[in-house]
């Protein structure tokens, strides 16, 4: 009897798991690539270049300014992610430039941190 619901549990987490695989995403399902670029400008500046994309629904003054707030945060997670925790990416950033590309805003982040290569974590 043991063996038999071991059997039934080992079928039923490979039925599962087929499932998982299998699915397909919908149309307009798939997320959005936020990172444009990332690269040292020399060993203690670091450039990230991100999109940010708007809220749906919103007048084209509140979505640009939703895009920036999207594209800025897309950045600093970046960022964040990577160097190690001795850098304050936010109090160590800024905002270099917004483009307003239509459909989304890139930003350009710029990290300024003494021996800022020391500190990669990727």
């Amino acid at each position: 009897m043991n063996n038999c619901k071991a059997v039934i549990i080992f079928i039923m987490i490979i039925v599962f798991s087929l499932a998982a695989c299998s699915s397909k995403p919908t149309i307009g399902s798939s997320p959005r690539e936020s990172l444009v670029k990332k690269y040292f400008q020399d060993d203690n500046t670091y450039i990230i270049i991100a999109r940010g994309y708007p809220k749906p629904g919103l007048p084209e003054i509140q979505a640009i300014n939703t895009a920036q707030e999207a594209a800025l945060t897309n950045a600093q997670v970046i960022a964040r992610q990577s160097f190690d925790d001795s850098v304050d990416v936010i109090k160590s950033g800024r905002v270099k430039q917004y483009e307003n590309r239509g459909n989304h805003v890139v930003v350009t982040y710029v990290i300024t941190w003494k021996n800022l290569k020391n500190h990669i974590t990727q």
